[in-house]
Parts: structure tokens; C-alpha cells; sequence
């Protein structure tokens, strides 16, 4: 089969990375990928095959064979089939319409894989243990505030928390990092490679994050791959994702935090629990299983024909 993937113009968008993620999904399982607009985050050299059989649109309206979005939909705008990673999309039943969960980079999961572990804590000038990780909503100032709180009261000078993607707010979060005097404990990291930040996840203690990060958090899954237990909100989307893989904080007691994440570092017990739990949801969103199930699908639309 020959697949053309049709990415929106904002490729760090939730839509344009699963673009990506799915395009070289299917193109490691064998498949003839050319691509438009999704960057240089999509791994086969873009080339157009005129003879695509399947075009997949990326979240935008272009008609096409397939609209592949984070978000549930209600029209087709002139595709033919939807197919979303939003978990509301698993309980429709029209034949046009599909979920899958959200594909996590193989990378995560198997420590011999990844990237080195001493690259990225030389490149990230990491010493201190416990060493947290977080990687939620940036725009959730309340869920922020939370974080770093909590980072004052667990970790204070003993550790780092690591803010993935986070260089970029260093200005804008720094005054308020030095008030509460966590100048050498938080760390904002740039952008990284996949194989870096699945060894960062791997060489970590714990992923943190109090932030609403809305029904498809893309970091949490690369933690629970990468065999990292995690503290989140207790909302009906983590539960969906996780299956309880994670220590739960209810919403009317974020005063909790530090006693959680105490509990999370140091209960030994609870933390094989909660890593052999994720161990077990996240098996169905690593990138071959989804890439082969999207194939799978084509096929029984009859997109692979002639």
C-alpha cells in the first residue's frame, strides 16, 4: 500500500505530531510513506508517490481518504473515514469511524533502545537525585503553581525537577522559580530527541504532573513506558488512559501533593505496582501495534485496493 500523509501547518500541534508519529509508523512496518507538511520530525525522506492509494489528512479539512485527529469529531469534512486517539471516539460504532490509542515511540520502552542515559544527564548537567519529571500543561498557571510548591516542599535543594520542553518559558517562569528558591533544583529543558528524553524518563524517579492536560497526555504515556511511575489528577481521562496505572490526587485535595509525591519516591511496593500496571495499559500504544492496526483497517475499507 502507498500512503500520503497530509499534515497541517502547525506540526508542534497535537494533530501535526500524530501525523508524524503515524507516517513513520507506517512506514517502519514496510509501507511506502510520502508525506507534505509534517516537518522534519517525520523520519522517511518526504517523496510523493502519485499513485497514493491512501491520503490521510492530519487534522485539517482537505478532503482526502482519512482524517486522522486527536480530537472527536462530528464531520467528515469530505473524508471518507475517521480515525482518533480520543478515547470519547472508542464507543461509537459507525463503520467510518475508528479509535486507536495514541502510538508512544518504541524507543520508550526498552532501556537498550534509547538514547544514552549519560548524554543526557551530561547535556542537561543532571547530579541529583530524586529526579522528577514533568511534562503537562505550561498554560495551567494554578497547576503550575501546584508543581512547583510541591517541588519546594519534597525535593528543595536534595533533587531536580526537569521541565521537558520547558526552555522556551525559562523568562517567563524564572522570577517566580527564584522566589521560591528552586534556581538550582528546576532545570528547563530543551527540546530533545526521542532517544534523549526516552533515556531522561529512563534515568528519572518519578513523572509529576497536577496540570490539566486534557484527554490525550502524550507525556504521561512516554513515562509509563519508559517504566516511570507517575502522580496525576484524579480525572475520568487519566483513568481511561492509565487504568489506574498512576497514584491518583482528587481534585478537592491538592493540598496533598507533597504527601503523594513522598509516597510515590519511597514506598517501594507501590511503586512496582504502579510500574507493572502501566507496563500492562501502555503495551497497546507503542507505535508498530497502532501502525498495524491503522494498516489493518485500510485494508478492510478497501483502501489498498487496485
Amino acid at each position: 500500500m502507498r500512503w500520503y500523509f497530509i499534515g497541517n501547518d502547525a506540526v508542534e500541534s497535537p494533530d501535526g505530531q500524530l501525523g508524524i508519529q503515524m507516517a513513520s509508523a507506517v512506514a517502519d512496518l514496510g509501507q511506502e510513506v510520502s508525506a507534505s507538511g509534517l516537518g522534519r520530525g517525520f523520519k522517511p525522506a518526504p517523496r510523493f508517490f502519485g499513485g497514493s492509494r491512501i491520503t490521510v489528512g492530519c487534522g485539517q479539512g482537505r478532503r482526502g481518504q482519512i482524517l486522522l485527529t486527536t480530537r472527536r469529531v462530528e464531520s467528515l469534512h469530505g473524508y471518507q473515514y475517521l480515525v482518533t486517539t480520543d478515547p470519547a471516539t472508542a464507543s461509537v460504532s459507525a463503520p467510518w469511524a475508528k479509535y486507536l490509542p495514541h502510538p508512544v515511540d518504541p524507543l520508550y520502552f526498552d532501556k537498550r533502545d534509547s538514547g544514552s542515559v549519560f548524554d543526557v544527564t551530561r547535556q542537561l548537567h543532571l547530579e541529583h537525585r530524586p529526579r522528577l519529571v514533568f511534562g503537562g500543561n505550561y498554560h495551567d498557571g494554578p497547576g503550575l503553581s501546584v508543581l512547583l510548591t510541591t517541588a519546594r516542599q519534597v525535593i528543595n535543594h536534595q533533587g531536580e525537577l526537569i521541565l521537558l520542553n520547558g526552555l522556551p518559558l525559562r523568562s517567563q517562569l524564572a522570577p517566580v522559580v527564584q522566589h521560591l528558591g528552586l534556581v538550582d533544583v528546576v532545570i528547563f529543558a530543551p527540546l530533545l530527541t526521542t532517544a534523549m528524553e526516552a533515556a531522561l524518563l529512563h534515568s528519572a524517579d518519578l513523572y509529576v504532573d497536577p496540570t490539566d492536560s486534557g484527554p490525550s497526555s502524550v507525556p504521561l504515556l512516554k513515562a509509563l513506558a519508559a517504566g516511570l511511575p507517575a502522580v496525576t489528577w484524579n480525572t475520568r481521562e487519566v483513568q481511561e488512559i492509565t487504568g489506574g496505572a498512576t497514584l491518583l490526587v482528587d481534585r478537592d485535595r491538592g493540598e496533598v501533593w507533597p504527601d503523594a509525591v513522598r509516597e510515590a519516591l519511597e514506598n517501594e511496593r507501590l511503586r512496582e505496582r504502579m510500574i507493572e500496571r502501566g507496563l500492562a495499559v501502555i503495551g497497546q500504544h507503542n507505535s508498530r501495534r497502532v501502525g498495524a492496526q491503522l494498516i489493518e483497517w485500510a485494508k478492510k475499507w478497501g483502501l489498498d485496493d487496485g
